[in-house]
């Protein structure tokens, strides 16, 4: 009840009186004796019930039965009636009941009562405590636990690897996961340790304590003297983020019986107060295992599959750091090791383990990199290799400016190991390099371990907290260093966090300096090892770096070539030797012939030119083979692009029958709105589009496919290929005008059907490109017709057109009029070629004995380019 005017008088009769109350109007009986209560305190009237409220003929109030009697008699004889001698009635007095004074007596009355209600009493209290007028507390909203599980820890490994560090902290040497009916929502997962168990009042002032400081103040666990796994306090509720429901069951080494405890997480509602939520506690049998702690995890808010089973086995089994990196990661006394098993109960109920296979992975790195930062915040890093003979030798690595001594500014005793492999032949056995390169794709990558415990998700697949992957896509260090490449880990020692804290969500490390500065070490201290592997190997290291490679044949028939050529020339120079005179023709007439072949002179003369013609046609054929060199990488490209768009189109085909069934369901359902039948309709011919884009490839490729080749006649080539690229060319702006084919029996050579797409398509998009970089309004003029033995095939453009100096050049490989994109640069802007396309058609046309050059352009085109290929004569 809130607060309330009234007004009370006392009435005595003879000796009987009693408390007459107007004006108050309790909802219920609870609230009723509440009030009297309260009404009792503030006035001291004697606690014998002996007030009515209501002043009317119920009576309510007194639970005295002659009072309420007498109260009755007063009703019906006095009120209406003559007053007796002996009955006193005082004046009403008017006084105000405040919410506070209720509060009050509401508290008292709870606190006499024998079976204590606790939570009525902290709801009460807390509410007295708001109207503190003076001074302003925090409240806690019970909502806050399903954000505390549901929200911080996001993951669901990191919700089990919580549970799995509350054993740890307990001593526990094996903690049990076994999941059961997880393959649906609402599945349980049962947790037990064989640790040290808890007392009711660490339950209390532990596991039901809100950022608990417990570990704080011992931070090392009570019988191995294990570092803590984590400080925050709020593992526990990674239950929560687990599951609905949680049952704890725990017990110490001297107790007779174990402690349970009831957890219901849907109680934890936004507006109510978090503490006044109770949880079932009670004393039950001893557990069967002895001394731990049994969670029982009920309604799994996840399904979890065999595989996501594993996947949080391996995480766990990756939980603890391997092996410590230095004598600050204190180990712990007499411990006999920590493990954890993971079961999933199948349909009878029976257990199953999950196995972990172990591969011994180590022996196969090419070297170890190992680095470290000392307490005075100076790095060093060093690299060993027994494969290619490295000694450990250790180099300084200060802050990255350049002075290789400076120290870091936030960064102190943090030590670095990484196994560093390199996939190729000579340095893996065949038998195990496919297994290990898949490993690494999976799990490579350089883990961070917190004072002993594994941080997520650094390590992980596509995280680069290093920045590895990102100096790998730069392309500017040349050898392998991406986190596929490494298996390794850092080792921060924080015990106080004063350097390095988990996020709440113990997720992730607050990314401060010191966290900057550990990502910036750890990739140079990497790199500088790859690099000293490169530099031992002769491989070039950086794109700055001139490679160090054996010598090519063409360098080495250079360079004997150089070498005679010079010792041949100083034939001429060399001074006769001691005690022979020197001859000197008196004339010209005097000199030999140079055509005689028995002059010395003439020989020398002709071997001399006969080196330089050497040396010319060595570096004509190196310059050659560079060109070639970077087509076949280009053309590699291309060929790998060529694969992925084969599946892609394979794939797609599924898609736009789903569209195409999408749209007519749609059309019924919108069949009464006007603009939304018309936007379907755009849609519909979008797709249609799309669709027989699709076809034409699929039907390229699969003709591709066979290695067949067969006589085409090029209406079969060209009509589909202008269906096809019609729509195309129509949201571009481009005509495509009616094709002109001039004869009957256009067959070609045998040839692939795929290689006509090819060109087409390559002399559509540069004519796309020159008819956008003119500003025209686009046409394009397909011709086709035979003469004198071939078949030809002209493709005009309006485009910007070819100067007459480049007609030869853009045939050639990257030769191109295109300039590449800005960041900025739209969809249009970002159709430049590689100066391949005209190249590829030139040698197809070429490699069927034909000719492809830019021809004298048709009236009202720019651009015409003329293939001529040999008719078949096959009857």
């Amino acid at each position: 009840m809130d607060s309330s005017s009234y007004k009370y008088r006392k009435v005595s009769i003879g000796e009987q009186w009693f408390i007459e109350i107007s004006g108050l109007n309790p909802a219920d009986q609870i609230e009723l004796e509440e009030t009297l209560s309260v009404l009792e305190a503030i006035h001291e009237w004697p606690v014998t019930k002996q007030v009515i409220i209501g002043a009317d003929e119920s009576g309510r109030g007194s639970q005295n039965t002659t009072v309420l009697n007498i109260y009755k008699w007063y009703v019906e004889e006095v009120r209406v009636g003559p007053h007796r001698s002996d009955v006193a009635v005082t004046p009403w007095v008017q006084a105000v009941l405040s919410r506070e004074q209720i509060l009050r007596g509401t508290i008292r009355q709870a606190l006499q009562q024998e079976n204590l209600d606790y939570s009525k009493i902290i709801n009460l209290s807390s509410e007295l405590a708001s109207l503190d007028e003076t001074n302003l507390r925090f409240s806690v909203d019970a909502g806050i636990i399903n954000r505390l599980g549901k929200e911080l820890v996001g993951r669901a490994e990191t919700a089990l690897s919580e549970l799995v560090k509350n054993g740890y902290d307990s001593d526990a040497t094996l903690v049990t996961l076994i999941f059961a009916d997880n393959s649906k929502i609402g599945g349980t997962l049962t947790v037990v340790d064989n640790g040290n168990g808890m007392t009711q009042p660490e339950l209390v002032n532990g596991f039901m304590r809100l950022s608990s400081t417990d570990k704080i103040h011992h931070p090392k666990s009570p019988l191995f003297k294990r570092t803590r796994a984590g400080r925050k306090g709020i593992g526990r509720f990674a239950t929560q983020r687990l599951g609905l429901k949680l049952t704890i069951i725990t017990q110490t080494a001297t107790a007779t019986e174990a402690i349970k405890v009831t957890i219901d997480w849907s109680r934890f509602i936004t507006d109510s107060n978090l503490l006044t939520i109770e949880s079932k506690i009670e004393t039950v049998a001893a557990r069967s295992e002895g001394k731990g702690t049994t969670l029982l995890i009920e309604g799994l808010r996840e399904a979890w599959s065999e595989a996501s089973i594993k996947r949080a086995y391996r995480y766990l089994s990756e939980l603890l750091q391997p092996f410590p990196l230095s004598a600050q990661l204190s180990q712990s006394e007499n411990d006999p090791g920590f493990k954890v098993d993971v079961y999933q109960q199948d349909a009878a109920g029976k257990p199953r383990v999950i196995i972990n296979e172990e591969r011994a992975f180590y022996d196969h790195a090419v070297a170890v990199i190992e680095g470290y930062v000392d307490e005075k915040g100076v790095g060093f890093w060093a690299v060993e290799s027994k494969k290619l003979g490295i000694a450990q030798d250790v180099q300084p690595l200060g802050k990255s400016d350049g002075v290789q001594s400076k120290p870091y500014d936030h960064l102190r005793n943090v030590h670095l190991k990484a196994y560093y492999f390199i996939f190729e032949a000579g340095l893996f056995p065949p038998s195990t390099m496919t297994t290990v390169r898949e490993t690494l794709r999976e799990q490579g990558g350089i883990r961070v371990y917190r004072n002993g415990f594994r941080v997520l998700p650094y390590g992980e697949q596509d995280d680069d907290w290093t920045g590895l992957d990102a100096s790998v896509r730069r392309n500017i260090i040349l050898v392998p260093h991406g986190n596929n490449s490494f298996l390794g880990f850092a080792e921060l020692v924080d015990v106080e966090g004063n350097q390095f804290d988990e996020t709440s969500g113990r997720e992730r490390l607050v990314e401060n300096p010191a966290f900057a500065e550990l990502s910036d070490f750890t990739k140079r201290a990497l790199t500088g090892g790859v690099l000293r592997i490169a530099a031992e190997r002769g491989r070039k290291g950086v794109a700055s770096e001139k490679r160090k490679t054996s010598q090519k044949p063409t360098d080495t028939i250079k360079n004997a070539a150089q070498d005679a050529l010079s010792k041949i020339e100083s034939l001429n120079t060399t001074p006769p030797l001691a005690g022979q005179p020197e001859v000197i023709p008196a004339s010209e007439a005097d000199k030999p012939p140079l055509g005689d072949i028995n002059s010395p002179i003439s020989a020398i003369a002709q071997f001399a030119e006969t080196f330089k013609t050497i040396l010319g046609a060595t570096a004509q054929q190196e310059q050659q083979n560079i060109r070639l060199i970077e087509e076949i990488n280009q053309l590699r490209v291309l060929a790998g692009l060529g694969l992925v768009i084969g599946q892609f189109v394979h794939e797609i085909k599924t898609y736009v029958t789903s569209f195409n069934l999408d749209i007519q369901e749609l059309s019924k359902l919108l069949g009464g709105n006007d603009e939304a039948t018309q936007v379907l309709a755009t849609i519909k011919h979008n797709v249609q589009a799309f669709s027989t884009y699709r076809s034409y490839f699929e039907r390229v490729i699969s003709d591709n496919v066979s290695r067949e080749l067969q006589p085409l006649e090029l209406r079969e080539v060209v009509r589909p290929f202008v269906k096809t690229i019609t729509p195309d060319a129509e949201k571009s702006g481009i005509t495509i005008l009616p094709m002109i084919f001039e004869g009957y029996d256009l067959f070609t050579v045998p040839m692939h059907r795929s290689e006509w797409a090819s060109i087409l398509f390559n002399f559509y998009s540069n004519a796309k490109k020159a008819i956008h970089h003119a500003g025209s309004v686009g046409q394009i003029l397909i011709k086709c017709g035979k003469a004198g033995g071939v078949v030809y095939l002209e493709f005009s453009d309006n485009g910007v057109g070819i100067p007459t100096e480049n007609e030869e050049k853009v045939f050639d490989a990257f030769f191109t009029t295109s300039q590449p994109p800005s960041r900025q640069a739209t969809f249009r802007e970002e159709l430049t070629g590689m100066g391949l396309g005209l190249k590829i058609v030139r040698d197809i046309v070429e490699s069927y004995q034909g000719s492809i050059f830019v021809a004298l352009p048709e009236q009202g085109f720019s651009t015409t380019l003329r293939i001529q290929i040999p008719s078949n004569r096959t009857k």
